[in-house]
């Protein structure tokens, strides 16, 4: 078994940050053939970030009870899986 720790930060940046928060989730969804966001608050980063997501056509899933902003724009409710068998084998870039 291997583990592969991969990170877009120099060695040097020691502590986290709301910038490096918001990087550091980038770089994790960039790297993901999907992505399920349990809740974003309306205006805040992470529903910027899935907005970006969506609009580069990475499947995103939500909860059922939040996120109807994103839900409107085309995030699938997460007990819906008849998407779940055209996701893309190679991740896309956000």
């Amino acid at each position: 078994n291997k583990l592969l720790v991969a990170s877009p930060f120099a060695d040097s940046v020691r502590s986290g940050s709301s910038l490096t928060a918001e990087k550091r989730n980038q770089f994790v969804a960039s790297l993901a053939s999907n992505t399920l966001i349990v809740h974003a608050s309306a205006g805040g980063k992470i529903e910027a970030l899935a907005i970006k997501l969506l609009k580069a056509e990475h499947p995103l899933r939500v909860l059922d009870q939040d996120n109807e902003e994103l839900r409107k724009r085309g995030a699938m409710l997460i007990g819906d899986f008849s998407a779940w068998s055209n996701l893309a084998k190679e991740p896309k870039q956000c």
